[in-house]
């Protein structure tokens, strides 16, 4: 019994499973930094690593269970300058759970700093203390969620220049501690931008702005990454 319940409960991952499934295009990863980035430390080349904060559900009862792990690289970096802010691109590039990896072509949702990833994790009454199951938290983008990681699954609100249900993806997608119209980026004093998102080529690349001064991305830095259209199988 105890070994057809590991089984049973491995097997809700197409991950573990082994399964040559397609990441549904369209579908969300909530994602929280575990490298930190700037433009004043990383370089061209150098590894990205992320987890995966909420199960994410795929088609067939599959998931990409929380705590997988993301990777990607830095493209290009540009420290800032006296005449102008500076200029960071990246690509978010593989999944892996446990000896399964996916390789997916993705693009940037939204953005959020490490501080406001913190604060969305505080409940809006009751104790100081990281939020638990069942209690109400602000989310990022605005709205009010039911549980620690967000509002559970839900659908998008496309918010120009972000979009709702893309290539026809109607699941209801895990969004962690960003709201269905969470847009762009959120705790930088409007100082950086997403100037190219990675929808359009060069397709996954990623590319944040500065106004001026350095990019500095902390460890805990929040993202809503979304997989694109090209294949993203299992290996």
């Amino acid at each position: 019994m105890k070994k057809a319940a590991l089984v049973s409960f491995l097997c809700v991952s197409s991950f573990v499973c082994g399964v040559s499934a397609q990441i549904t295009p369209g579908t969300v990863l909530p994602v929280m930094l575990v490298t930190p980035l700037s433009t004043t430390a990383s370089k061209p080349g150098q590894r990205i690593v992320a987890k995966v904060m909420e199960d994410v559900p795929l088609p067939d009862n599959g998931r990409v269970p929380t705590g997988t792990t993301v990777r990607g690289e830095v493209v290009a970096v540009s420290a800032a300058t006296k005449l102008q802010g500076a200029k960071l691109s990246f690509r978010i590039t593989q999944l892996e759970y446990r000896d399964a990896r996916a390789n997916i072509t993705s693009n940037l949702r939204a953005l959020a700093s490490d501080i406001f990833v913190r604060s969305a994790l505080i409940p809006i009454s009751g104790t100081r203390d990281y939020a638990v199951e069942g209690w109400s938290t602000e989310l990022i983008g605005g709205g009010v969620g039911n549980s620690a990681y967000g509002g559970g699954l839900t659908s998008l609100i496309g918010t120009p220049p972000c979009r709702g249900e893309v290539d026809g993806n109607t699941n209801p997608q895990a969004l962690w501690v960003f709201s269905p119209a969470a847009c762009g980026i959120y705790g930088f004093r409007d100082r950086i931008s997403i100037q190219h998102s990675g929808r359009t080529e060069p397709m996954g690349e990623i590319t944040l702005t500065a106004t001026k001064g350095n990019i500095k991305l902390a460890s805990r830095t929040g993202m809503l990454i979304r997989v694109d259209r090209s294949p993203a199988r299992v290996e």
